[in-house]
């Protein structure tokens, strides 16, 4: 810096070029680099000159090339302002060193064990048997963390286990655990919405429960028919909602999970209790369901309100009680059950939080029930008995004081009934000409409810139609640059062909072909094994429109069974013991697993 002739040198470059801070930062980065590090001021330079003030040229110093091995699997991230260091395969952020020390990095490593399963390669023997001959293959087994954590998290879900378990197992912690667990649910939902966008339509059942934190939840569950002919249920919601339970706060919650799950054009049915709320509720939605015309048939088949048949389970369930505290009484009805020739039975008492059991216990009542000796037996020895077949007699005329068009649309679509079960059952029903009327009555709203299908088949088919034209007419445009005309294959040709005999309609229509068709008889002991969803899946490309008719019809629930047995599931997440988990953290548990 001294040299007089170097800063006249200097001086004149920057008086012809005004390029003194470039070449001087240039000269030190290539020559001067030592000095400008071990000078008090590393990132400043000055310069005097007999005929030049002092400049000043910024240097800011080259960032230090790291040589340990141990920032292949470390990351510097930004926390708080600071460069700190984060692993790459467990995620923890450390401290930045002072000293860019690097040991508490090497110590991690020797403990982390993503980092010792993946890096090296611990091998786990996988024991795998093939049933078929009963051989057993040994493969190698690669560890990995993150997916044990994720079967973790369907483990918990699906066995209803607490966080804490994890702790013991995995070394999870219960946050870790939990979020694990709500990171499945999300996955989860995400797979539902796309795969109820492939369908037509669906149906709700609802139900309202209390738990032991004394607070009210609401589940929602869907019924649908996926696409390989195979009954879906899923919880959808099962939400808190606070009092009061007016209808149109249950008409809203509902209203809102419909729309969040992109289903409000695609309600077909909702069962719900047969409570007075409810009942507002539903008319609320079938009015808003209306004014967007998404029901079929004008409405006739949206609410379908589930009759109070709860009471007369209580009532079974009571007089079955009553039986089986007495031995003397159990010997009494054994006896009368020989008198009459009834079929020997044995009463059973359900658990009220197991379904299967209270259909058990109804089918063993059936067996052993006779309405005309039951009654004249209550008038002559039991008042109780007496009560209980009045209560009975009086659903039972309520239940079909009108006609069901659901159930016997239903019956209608299934080939083993079809029409014939509806001409039978009517006349012992109704009296009269009222039996013909129902009749006729099911007949024309399901031959309206055809019609509709058709007319939306035809849309959608003519639409596909319309694609496929655009699409010949583009590639047969493309094909025939430089021929100066458009030329089509055999196929193309053939595929015209066929779309044009598929647009003329039959002389008769499918359902007209279906009822003409002799029901369908079962071998001799295979009726109860019977699966009406897999007939239709065989005869799906025989009665193209009437099949997805019946893949509506024949998902429609027939008692909100469903939502009550997710209650059950409710009483063992939330125990006791597990009072105080958020009403988030139960949606969760009970809609994460499929």
């Amino acid at each position: 810096m001294g040299d007089p002739v170097n800063d006249v040198d200097l001086v004149e470059e920057y008086e012809n070029e005004n390029s003194v801070g470039i070449s001087l930062v240039e000269a030190i980065s290539d020559n001067d680099r030592d000095t400008a590090q071990n000078s008090q001021a590393p990132n400043t330079v000055s310069i005097e000159g007999p005929s030049t003030e002092v400049q000043t040229v910024a240097y800011k110093r080259k960032k230090r090339k790291r040589t340990s091995d141990v920032w292949k699997d470390f990351v510097e991230v930004d926390s708080n302002g600071f460069k700190q260091p984060q692993c790459k395969w467990c995620k923890i952020i450390f401290k930045a060193s002072c000293s860019s020390s690097t040991t508490t990095l090497c110590r991690h490593l020797l403990t982390c064990f993503p980092y010792m399963g993946s890096n090296k390669k611990q091998k786990v023997l996988q024991v795998e048997s093939k049933e078929a001959d009963g051989a057993f293959t040994v493969s190698n087994f690669t560890y990995d963390r993150n997916r044990v954590r994720e079967l973790a998290s369907h483990m918990i879900l699906y066995h209803e286990y607490p966080f804490s378990l994890m702790e013991h197992v995995e070394k999870m912690s219960r946050a870790a655990a939990k979020k694990e667990c709500m990171r499945t649910y999300e996955n989860e939902k995400t797979k539902l919405r796309a795969l109820l966008k492939r369908v037509n339509k669906v149906h709700i059942t609802i139900d309202m429960w209390t738990s032991c934190q004394k607070l009210s939840y609401m589940v929602v569950t869907c019924h649908f028919i996926d696409s390989d002919w195979h009954l879906q249920r899923r919880v959808l919601n099962f939400c808190n909602v606070p009092p009061p339970h007016t209808s149109l706060l249950i008409a809203d919650a509902l209203e809102k999970c419909f729309q969040s799950w992109g289903i409000e054009n695609k309600i077909s049915s909702i069962t719900v209790d047969n409570a007075s709320s409810n009942d507002v509720a539903i008319r609320i939605l079938k009015v808003d369901f209306r004014l967007k015309k998404t029901l079929s048939v004008s409405g006739q088949l949206f609410h379908y309100g589930l009759v109070e048949i709860r009471d007369i389970v209580d009532c079974v369930r009571d007089g079955i009680k009553y039986l089986v505290a007495s031995e003397s009484r159990l010997k009494q009805l054994s006896e009368i059950a020989k008198q009459l020739q009834l079929p020997s039975k044995k009463l059973i008492l359900d658990v009220p939080t197991r379904w299967n059991n209270t259909y058990l216990m109804l089918d063993a009542a059936i067996h052993l029930e006779n309405e005309r000796h039951l009654s004249k037996k209550s008038r002559d020895k039991n008042e109780y008995m007496k009560s209980m077949v009045r209560k009975i007699s009086a659903k039972f005329d309520k239940y079909w004081g009108e006609c069901n068009l659901l159930m016997s649309i239903a019956a209608v679509l299934d080939p083993r009934f079809k029409i014939v079960l509806i001409q039978f059952c009517f006349p012992l029903i109704y009296h009269g000409s009222e039996a013909a009327k129902n009749i006729d009555h099911v007949s024309a709203v399901l031959l309206e409810l055809y019609n509709e299908y058709v007319h939306e088949y035809n849309s959608t088919f003519e639409a596909q139609r319309e694609q496929d034209n655009a699409q010949m007419n583009v590639s047969g445009s493309s094909s025939s640059v430089g021929t100066g005309r458009s030329m089509q294959s055999g196929q193309s040709l053939f595929k015209s062909f066929v779309r044009s005999v598929d647009t003329v309609q039959p002389s008769k229509s499918e359902l007209d072909n279906y009822l003409e068709e002799s029901i369908y008889i079962c071998e001799e002991g295979s009726d109860a094994s019977f699966d009406a969803l897999e007939w239709w899946k065989t005869n799906s490309l025989k009665f193209r429109t009437l099949s997805e008719l019946a893949r509506d019809i024949l998902a429609t629930p027939i008692s909100t069974v469903s939502s009550e047995s997710t209650f059950s599931a409710g009483g063992r997440v939330i125990d006791p013991h597990r009072a105080s988990l958020k009403t988030e953290t139960v949606q969760m548990l009970l809609c994460g697993f499929p």
